[in-house]
């Protein structure tokens, strides 16, 4: 296994973990968003992952894992390898943020709805409303 391999592995499950419930371009949509924090951090997929857990108040410890034998965790790990490649479209337009407006959101997160100036929001997916 090399080290991207490693990379992108964290980055499926993360995203797994945030949207597994949900649709392929959510979970896509996810993994941009951090990977568009390691590009603004000048931080590896690993360590964004692990900012990404604190910055959206994500326990480690309360973690479901995808049954790999759920079409959904296939079609992620064969799509999840275009994320950060330069010949993929980002389907957030360069988010960093994102948050799920169906759901009560956390304090520590509402600036991104009271300054949509400084943080516009760039893309939507199933639920999940994603900001610069």
């Amino acid at each position: 296994m090399t080290v991207q391999d490693f990379d992108r592995a964290i980055l499926a499950l993360a995203c797994w973990y945030e949207a597994g419930d949900g649709n392929i371009d959510t979970m896509l949509c996810i993994a941009h968003t951090i990977n568009n924090l390691a590009k603004k951090e000048e931080i590896g997929i690993g360590e964004a992952v692990v900012e990404h857990r604190k910055l959206h108040g994500i326990d480690t410890h309360d973690n479901v894992y995808p049954d790999e034998r759920d079409p959904r965790v296939t079609r992620l790990l064969q799509r999840i390898d275009d994320v950060g490649s330069p010949y993929s479209v980002d389907l957030t337009n360069g988010a960093i943020y994102y948050i799920d407006l169906g759901k009560s959101v956390p304090e520590h997160m509402g600036f991104l709805l009271k300054h949509p100036d400084e943080h516009p929001m760039c893309a939507i997916s199933g639920g999940m409303h994603f900001f610069k």
